[in-house]
């Protein structure tokens, strides 16, 4: 009994900074938990993403496997921004440039920078098993001003027509990606 007594009184700084150790991260724990389910538990304002007419500029969101064409009437009183290509030119230009794909993965957006062109279209894909919020970080485009809901194994396409730096997020985990949206080089 002595010894252990002798033990305790020998190592009594290492145990007490074991037990400041172990309340220190207990602390962290407990407030990353409260902080993880406030996160959940905040709703953010949704839109309806729907394809607008083709006078209009196209907002689509679809799962990665099928690209369904439903047609909807713009849903905001805001006049929209009217698209100067035709379905054919879109069509053309889509082979010309490909679809610019980005993907949320568990470690960010994956590519995190790159470049666009004036009308191409961009598809931010979700690869995660968890729904994410998606939205820009400045007010570029007023059909993305709300967060846009993305779930698991879906995607949203949206064709940019601003050639500026463009900039957007993932809500919940801070994740931000950018791109540069270039003018149309035309020889």
């Amino acid at each position: 009994m002595n010894n252990v007594k002798e033990f305790l009184l020998r190592n009594k700084s290492v145990f007490i900074i074991g037990f400041v150790t172990l309340v220190v991260f207990i602390a962290i724990i407990v407030v990353s938990e409260q902080k993880r389910r406030a996160d959940q538990n905040t709703k953010p304002n949704l839109v309806k993403v729907g394809e607008e007419n083709e006078n209009y500029y196209k907002v689509i969101q679809e799962t990665q496997e099928e690209t369904p064409a439903v047609e909807e009437t713009p849903q905001s009183t805001q006049t929209p921004v009217i698209y100067p290509y035709t379905k054919e030119q879109e069509t053309a230009f889509d082979q010309r440039y490909g679809v610019l794909e980005i993907k949320f993965t568990e470690n960010g957006w994956v590519p995190k920078n790159t470049t666009s062109v004036v009308g191409q279209l961009v598809r931010w894909a979700n690869t995660t098993g968890k729904p994410i919020y998606f939205k820009q970080k400045m007010p570029t485009y007023s059909e993305l001003k709300d967060p846009i809901l993305i779930d698991p194994g879906k995607s949203f396409e949206f064709r940019m027509y601003k050639n500026r730096l463009w900039t957007y997020e993932e809500r919940i985990s801070g994740a931000f990606g950018e791109f540069y949206v270039l003018d149309e080089i035309t020889k």
